[in-house]
């Protein structure tokens, strides 16, 4: 017991050191807080402390990844997905000792203020109203400690309409579906280097055997992939046929192919394509 007070003893004196500059990271960043203008595919979380125990400095997480080290007066922000996500508050930097995992809404478009202060035996952190956190906030420094917290969110998404974009039953594109691609391809490019990856969906109606649409759903997904690389889009690409398993309407009546129905399942019968990209806590924000 006497050594891990000691372990933890030496480890808050190094992280006060570089917390005064004695030790800063080239990459660490400091000043007072503004609250930043968000769109509505991000959120931020923001984390303080006011007064309490000077003996520790607790570090806080997201999502396993470290944002920063909070001295009495003092915060760490982070953007985040939107939804659910994961914070931790170890009682030190090193320390094993830390609150359980705690789970928070992130909204879209808003920040989270999180009032990091001791309960019991561990930190732990309490959702703050705006008000009290800015409070805090308007004379606490940033925490010196360089955020590694860099989250892969969905930053768009577009769905088609499959009949444009294939022959009917078949995985061939139109002319027209090169052309919808084409302007896809266009759009992701613009996002620049934020774009990390894409996940491509085929959705097909409940026409036929659920085999031949699991297959026709696959070969379209491909096909959309395999038109964006050629096209210039180089980031990995998941592609996947998930059938007629998640249909947009459930409420067509019959099972024969006659026109009304096939009109019907319409929407059912389409290709998702999911831009996934970096929201990082590295940001100017």
């Amino acid at each position: 017991m006497k050594l891990m007070k000691y372990v933890a003893f030496i480890a808050s004196i190094i992280l006060t050191m570089m917390l005064s500059g004695c030790l800063q990271s080239t990459s660490a960043i400091s000043g007072k807080f503004n609250k930043p203008g968000l769109n509505d595919k991000q959120s931020m979380v923001v984390f303080y402390r006011d007064s309490g125990d000077k003996d520790f400095i607790p570090t806080v997480w997201v999502e396993n990844h470290i944002v920063g080290a909070l001295t009495t007066k003092s915060y760490a922000q982070t953007l985040a997905c939107p939804g659910k996500t994961k914070i931790k508050i170890y009682d030190c930097f090193g320390c094993a000792g830390s609150s359980e995992d705690i789970y928070i809404d992130a909204q879209k478009g808003k920040v989270t203020y999180l009032l990091v202060s001791k309960a019991g035996e561990h930190f732990t952190a309490y959702e703050a109203d705006e008000k009290t956190a800015e409070k805090v906030l308007a004379s606490a420094n940033r925490s010196h400690i360089a955020n590694r917290h860099t989250s892969l969110c969905s930053l768009d998404y577009v769905e088609l309409d499959t009949d444009a974009l294939f022959v009917f039953g078949k995985a061939t594109l139109t002319p027209k579906g090169h052309e919808a691609i084409a302007k896809i391809a266009q759009d992701i490019k613009s996002l620049g280097v934020n774009v990390k990856k894409l996940r491509i969906e085929g959705h097909t109606d409940r026409i036929g055997s659920g085999e031949s649409n699991d297959k026709l759903s696959s070969a379209r997904a491909d096909a959309v992939k395999n038109e964006l690389k050629k096209l210039g889009i180089n980031v990995p690409i998941d592609s996947l046929g998930l059938g007629e398993r998640y249909p947009k309407v459930t409420s067509c009546s019959g099972e024969k192919a006659t026109s009304k129905l096939i009109e019907c399942l319409a929407p059912n019968r389409r290709v998702k394509i999911e831009i996934i990209g970096i929201t990082s806590g590295n940001s100017s924000l």
